[in-house]
């Protein structure tokens, strides 16, 4: 198993100052991400991200596992964004129902180099 390969190799951020400002806001309780993906895993519950559509049944989904997400296209429970950087332009998202658009650019990239790094 150790000598197999993906196919569908994410590449890996090079700039570590970059990773570590992502780290420092995913875990920060103004973004609120580490709240349910707890050390960029899941904390094994359901939430109510305000992501809910006519066609879902419940509001409250399961936190997925964020180890390797850079490698998982598309994203949400119904696949309605195909990069990460959709998921961060979307109005929807966030432990306390806050968009996460409400990061500037700078952001956005330090935050996505910190989850291709995982």
């Amino acid at each position: 198993m150790a000598s197999l390969t993906s196919k569908r190799r994410a590449p890996r951020p090079t700039d570590a100052s970059l990773v570590e400002k992502g780290r420092a806001l995913f875990e920060s309780a103004a973004v609120g991400c580490a709240l349910c993906h707890v050390d960029g895993g899941a904390d094994g519950k359901q939430h109510d991200v305000g992501t809910k559509t006519t066609a879902d049944r419940s509001p409250a989904f399961d936190t997925p596992e964020l180890r390797g997400v850079a490698r998982r296209a598309p994203y949400f429970h119904d696949g309605r964004h195909a990069t990460l950087e959709a998921i961060l332009e979307d109005d929807h998202g966030g432990s306390k129902g806050e968009s996460k658009s409400m990061l500037d650019a700078g952001q956005q990239q330090a935050l996505l180099a910190f989850l291709r790094s995982l």
